[in-house]
């Protein structure tokens, strides 16, 4: 705009303010502000006439710039509290990305991502190594949750009864029933001494049933007590040798019978020798996993033993308890699963087993038939003997010779390959072949 309009609109107080109405130009406020002053006491009734003009005019022109001032400040204000996010580039891999093109790598992103997100994107990228996985899984497997205490040579099932610390060797079948004899007469007098109550179960309860006695094919004892026994013998008496002498008689000098065929059942034996004093010593070790209430993996289902430390020989004592009083009361189980009722276990009967005092259950009859079924009590023929009554004892049967048939059969195959070797395919003189029928020799 040029001086001479801008000249004339400030002198004149109503052009001014019509200017400044309709251009908003905030300039031409204070010159009209002025020439109004200046010309208030020449005309009060111009003044009269501007003053509503002027107000109205200050009015509107000062909106814009307060209007102004508020939002700049405003604006500042939430710039400075609202942090401007940064730009991030998100990349989305498809699956199997990385099998397809394992060289190709996401472009980096502006942003550094956080650890978390590094960490899972690294752990999907990475295959999983399959062999520490199998390495952190074989202990597991390989370690069983119980480790077996006592131990056996085991190699067949005769040597599975005997106790590796001790042993030396296999008894021969002509003496491990005397060893065994005294192995039990030992255990039930130490016990009777020290006045723990304990009973003949399994296969000792069922030759106890025949004739008091152990049966010649059985390698080791079985005997029961109760877990406060145990834990009473494992506080006592655990790990403690024991001392015991017994005279080698004439019963000890041969102690099996032999069935013979001819007609005659009783072994020729001198019944003249002089009968020697013997001591031996044996070990009752109480297996430290006793309390378990389960099988667990079976390595220990054997709660303590009675050793004899000369041979490895031993008593297997397994302990009872209730082990479901709430749900089940008066059953009584080992870990080996084998449940009673409490009246069929007392009160306990007196008996005699092997020449010593002995205990077995009440009910005896129900034990071993729920155990071995009805046949075990009747059956006459078992592992290669046979229940004699007259002698009252099981006498080994001894094995069959094969029957002449069976010789001759065997002397006819010698004789056949005799002649196979006689006379082979291809011989000396140049013949092709050779065919044997019945001795005759036919050249083709």
């Amino acid at each position: 705009m040029s001086m001479e309009v801008s000249h004339k609109i400030t002198s004149s107080p109503r052009a001014a303010c019509f200017y400044a109405l309709v251009t908003f130009d905030n300039r031409h406020l204070p010159a009209v502000i002025s020439h109004t002053h200046t010309h208030t006491q020449a005309s009060s009734g111009t003044m009269r006439t501007l003053h509503p003009f002027l107000l109205f005019t200050l009015a509107i022109s000062a909106v814009p710039v307060i209007v102004t001032e508020i939002e700049i400040e405003t604006a500042v204000e939430t710039a400075s509290s609202v942090p401007t996010a940064e730009p991030r580039v998100v990349v989305h891999v498809k699956p199997h990305s990385n099998e397809e093109n394992p060289k190709d790598t996401p472009k980096k992103s502006t942003t550094s991502p956080s650890k978390g997100e590094n960490s899972k994107e690294k752990s999907k990228d990475k295959p999983k190594d399959k062999s520490k996985e199998k390495s952190k899984d074989k202990p597991k497997e390989k370690k069983p949750k119980e480790q077996k205490y006592f131990h056996e040579p085991g190699w067949d099932a005769e040597s599975g009864h005997y106790d590796k610390r001790y042993f030396q060797g296999k008894v021969p079948y002509e003496q491990h029933r005397p060893a065994l004899r005294h192995l039990i007469r030992s255990y039930l007098t130490t016990f009777r001494d020290l006045g723990v109550e304990t009973w003949l179960a399994h296969g000792s309860l069922l030759g106890w049933w025949w004739n008091g006695r152990i049966m010649p094919w059985d390698y080791d004892l079985d005997v029961q007590v109760s877990v406060a026994t145990l834990a009473f013998l494992g506080e006592r008496y655990n790990r403690s040798m024991h001392e015991y002498e017994y005279d080698l008689d004439d019963e000890d000098e041969e102690d099996v019978f032999t069935l013979d065929m001819s007609g005659s059942s009783a072994n020729d034996t001198d019944w003249g020798r002089e009968s020697t004093t013997v001591k031996k010593t044996y070990l009752l070790d109480v297996n430290p996993h006793y309390v378990a209430m389960t099988k667990g993996n079976g390595a220990n289902v054997i709660d303590a033993r009675w050793i004899d430390t000369s041979n490895g020989m031993f008593i297997d004592i397994t302990g009872l308890r209730e082990r479901d009083a709430e749900r089940s009361p008066g059953v009584w189980s080992c870990k080996n699963n084998h449940r009673y009722r409490t009246g069929e276990l007392w009160p306990l009967r007196r008996t005699e087993f092997e020449g010593a005092e002995a205990w077995i259950p009440y009910s005896f009859d129900k034990v071993l038939t729920d155990e071995y079924g009805p046949k075990s009590l009747v059956t006459e023929e078992w592992h290669g003997h046979r229940w004699t009554p007259e002698l009252r004892e099981w006498v080994k049967v001894p094995k069959k010779d094969p029957p002449p048939e069976s010789k001759k059969e065997k002397d006819k195959e010698k004789d056949k390959a005799k002649e196979k070797e006689k006379h082979p395919s291809v011989n000396d003189k140049a013949v092709e072949s050779v065919i044997v029928y019945e001795e005759v020799i036919v050249e083709v």
